[in-house]
């Protein structure tokens, strides 16, 4: 007999017949048992249902245990998977220290120790099948537990659904905010993809009906449709018939009975699953319906309808409510209506309808109160014994009881109304700022006989008008703040664009230049070595070689001002910076400014990036220009400073100071203060950025200094630059070489520009030096000379900024090709700091031949197994 396989026991002795003759055992004593061929077989069986399992410790000793491990962890609460482990002789765990291990892998294990009865063994196995059973029990009645949980859950959140969409109709007293509500909580309970409300309202045919409100989906979906008519679907429901449920509409045979559509129109929502429930009055007629919809069919059950009929007499309450309200309020508009056409003939009650703003009261013709005054207890939380005669004035704020006295007179004796203001305590003891107006009631022989008054709380009207009044006070100025701001706004993204724009020109035009000055650079290299002898040549090539130097800085300068290379610090002589400036400050500031350089000898290297100061001293010095309209001196100074102590903005140390002075027309006090932030410019619209002085703060703050501004009135300004001492000497000017410095055994160079001019004298200047050139005008075109291997390249040199790929992006495909491959980039910036190709050689153009053999030489001496001297 075939028991279940979750009762089944699985046996593991991989020894002899270990495994048959257990199986023999068991199946005698009436379990089904089956050999399993090692741990993994094991596993697989007990992942489909077992009742226990029969190892032996043989089957353990040489396996790896942490996929039983693992196993036995990841069972389910209820689960505690029995094992009968049978152990040699002498290996019960008392006498066996190593079974301990089993048992804290196995968990629930019973010892077994060989040789053992059969009896024994076959009790054993039954005992672990029983254990099993009854944890397959526990799971049972765990799921039924979780099953009958989920249903309660599922009843509780319909209840609580139905319990807050009842408090919440109750309180709705609006028609159409009612339906809604009932029509979210009907999807919300059954599920449905959508549901809608159909008010009856029947038109001259008897056929149609108006929707009135729609969840789930949009009320597109229905506006291009025409409103439902009386339908073998649709009419049982607005007759009262009672609820109709079906699983599948479209099967019904009440469906598609109506012309023109014959069932639902194109284009309308697919509904498999229906259920509609109406809505009575508390007349008995039938006031709407409620209609759910599903594209999948028997989505709506029984338990649905029971819920939609709770909903729908929810729903009636509602809309009844709201229907009495409405005729509430109707009635309350004719009878004000009613009460404004006639003159009121009693004085009292005409007086109390003036009054009944807030809390009523009434006091006798000398102003005590008499009588049971239950708003003003209520108000005050004084009894009656406290509040009769004039003990109602305790209430009143001391420093405002003897006004309210004086004024209270005032009226008495004036035989008018009573108009006051004071603060009174609460029945929780707050101060509360109230509007007391109160009127005299005259008797039949015109004497005051009563006044009949009504306490406004006016707290939150007088704190609203207060902040309407700071808020009206500040209004103009804040618009004004605004205007200003945006303009400024606007005026700052106008310049920057504009300087982004000029940055863009600039540095185009200096990165052609740079491509231009290369082969003319090299060119000259070449011929002066060619023509090694001729004096007059050498003077002449020497002459060209200065001005194409000059023309190289000069781009430098146009780089820097695009901002196309990085800030790169380095130990700067200022003494020469200055001296080199000179010619340049006096060619941009024009012959009616004079200028005078001071820059001692023995001043020490600046740590400042000498691009970056360059363009800075000449934007001060171009501002000081401008100060001075009718020309002028700018005096450009530099000394050696050592401050001893700290500083607002510098800590102490040694720094060098560049001083810029002129003699214009100096700043005030407000000028000074916003010199340095972006965008402030005092020039007129369009004759400055704003961002010369910003840039230069910049730049000293980041090279550990400061800049400093000075300024008078009608007597000039100077401005300050702080640079920190650097900690080497500053580097001095390259001298020609005419041979490169390694000496190297050739090679082959794949030279890689899009520039032809440039490509043809890079390659001259190689070849000069005894390197065989491989030309390529584009990284495509030296990415095919690398596949097609018919040349060797010992190391690639190329351009980095080209159409289509650059440099850095060739040598990565380049290196895939040839792994360690040297790789020399050459670039007209110097602003490759991150990304691909930074951690690349570079040779900034333009260079010199001897620069270019160099650097050549280093990356052929780098390669493995080369071993270059130095010469």
């Amino acid at each position: 007999m075939r028991t279940s396989v979750s009762e089944r026991v699985l046996v593991c002795a991989p020894l002899g017949r270990d495994a048959q003759v257990a199986c023999e055992m068991l199946s005698e004593a009436g379990l089904e048992a089956e050999v399993c061929a090692g741990l993994p077989d094991l596993l697989s069986r007990m992942d489909r249902g077992a009742g226990c399992a029969v190892l032996t410790e043989e089957a353990l000793d040489t396996a790896d245990l942490h996929p039983m491990a693992a196993w036995i962890e990841a069972q389910p609460e209820w689960s505690d998977f029995p094992f009968v482990l049978l152990t040699a002789r002498g290996g019960g765990l008392e006498r066996n220290p190593a079974a301990k291990r089993y048992l804290d892998i196995l968990g629930n294990v019973t010892f077994l120790e060989r040789p053992f009865h059969p009896t024994t063994f076959v009790s054993l196995a039954e005992a672990s099948v029983r254990g099993r059973r009854r944890q397959y029990e526990a799971r049972s009645r765990l799921e039924d537990l979780k099953e009958s949980a989920d249903r309660l859950a599922e009843e509780r959140q319909r209840l609580e659904t139905l319990n807050s969409t009842g408090a919440e109709l109750a309180a709705i007293l609006d028609r159409t905010d009612a339906v809604q509500r009932v029509t979210d909580a009907g999807v919300a309970l059954t599920g449905a993809q959508f549901g809608a409300f159909f008010h009856n309202v029947i038109d001259d045919k008897g056929e149609s009906y108006m929707l009135y409100s729609l969840s789930g989906v949009d009320r597109s979906e229905f506006d291009k449709f025409p409103m439902p008519r009386a339908t073998h679907v649709f009419e049982p429901t607005f007759v009262g018939a009672g609820i109709i449920r079906s699983d599948d509409i479209t099967q019904d045979e009440r469906y598609g009975k109506n012309a023109p559509y014959k069932g639902m129109p194109e284009g309308h929502l697919p509904v498999r699953s229906y259920l509609a429930v109406p809505v009575f009055s508390r007349f008995g007629q039938v006031m709407g319906g409620l209609f759910f919809g599903h594209a999948e069919p028997a989505k709506f059950t029984q338990q649905h309808e029971q819920v939609l009929t709770g909903l729908a007499g929810q729903a009636a309450i509602a809309l009844d409510n709201a229907d009495l309200f409405r005729a509430a309020e109707r009635e309350l508009e004719v009878r004000r209506r009613t009460e404004a056409e006639l003159k009121a003939s009693n004085d009292r009650f005409r007086a109390a309808i003036d009054a009944v703003q807030g809390v009523l009261w009434t006091n006798n013709a000398n102003g005590e109160m008499e009588g049971e005054q239950h708003s003003w207890a209520a108000l005050t939380g004084q009894t009656y014994e406290q509040y009769r005669g004039y003990g109602w004035s305790d209430a009143v704020h001391p420093e405002d009881r003897e006004p309210t006295v004086q004024a209270w007179n005032r009226a008495v004796e004036e035989r008018r109304t009573f108009v006051f203001e004071h603060r009174l305590r609460r029945r929780d003891g707050e101060w509360r700022n109230f509007s007391i107006r109160a009127v005299p009631i005259f008797g039949a022989e015109d004497e005051i006989i009563q006044w009949v008054g009504v306490h406004t709380d006016i707290t939150a009207q007088r704190a609203a008008e207060a902040a309407l009044l700071q808020l009206n006070s500040t209004l103009e100025e804040r618009v004004v703040e605004e205007a200003t701001e945006r303009q400024e706004a606007q005026s700052q993204l106008r310049q920057a664009q504009k300087m982004d724009a000029i940055g863009q020109l600039t540095g185009g035009i200096a990165h052609d230049f740079n491509n231009l000055l290369t082969p003319i650079l090299g060119g000259l290299d070449m011929l002066r070595q060619r023509l090694d002898g001729d004096e007059r040549a050498q003077r002449t090539i020497g002459m060209a070689l200065q001005a194409t130097t000059r023309a190289s800085t000069l781009v430098q300068r146009l780089l820097a001002f695009a901002r196309r290379q990085d800030l790169q610090p380095r130990p700067v002589n200022v003494t020469a910076l200055l001296e080199g400036m000179e010619e340049l400050v006096t060619r941009s500031i024009g012959a009616q400014i004079a200028v005078e350089v001071d820059a001692p000898a023995d001043l020490p290297p600046a740590q400042v990036d000498p691009n970056q100061l360059e363009l800075a001293i000449l934007n001060l010095a171009i501002n000081a220009r401008d100060a001075m309209p009718d020309g002028g001196t700018v005096r450009i100074h530099g000394s050696h400073r050592v401050l001893d102590a700290s500083t607002d903005d510098l800590d102490p140390g040694e720094y060098v100071r560049i001083c810029v002075s002129d003699e214009g027309v100096g700043m005030d006090e407000e000028t000074l203060r916003r010199a340095t932030e972006p965008f402030f410019s005092t020039k007129g619209l369009g004759k400055g950025t704003g961002l010369g002085v910003s840039m230069v703060h910049g730049l000293a703050a980041q090279s550990g200094g400061a800049l400093r501004l000075t300024s008078t009135p009608g007597e000039g300004t100077t401005a300050e630059i702080w640079l920190p001492v650097a900690q080497t000497a500053a580097e001095q000017p390259a001298a020609f070489i005419s041979r490169p410095i390694l000496a190297h055994d050739g090679g082959t160079v794949l030279l890689v520009d899009d520039e032809e001019l440039v490509r043809i004298g890079t390659a001259e200047m190689l070849q000069e030096f005894g390197y065989d050139v491989v030309q390529a005008g584009s990284g495509a075109e030296a990415l095919v000379i690398l596949r097609e291997k018919k040349v060797a390249v010992d190391a690639l040199v190329t351009d980095f900024l080209m159409p289509g790929m650059n440099g850095a992006t060739l040598a990565q495909e380049a290196r895939q090709i040839v792994p360690g491959l040297p790789v020399l980039i050459i670039t007209g910036y110097s602003n490759i700091a991150e990304g691909p190709g930074a951690d690349l050689p570079r040779l900034h153009k333009p260079f010199r031949q001897s620069e270019l053999a160099s650097q050549v030489a280093r990356l052929m001496s780098a390669r493995p197994g080369t071993f270059s001297e130095t010469a």
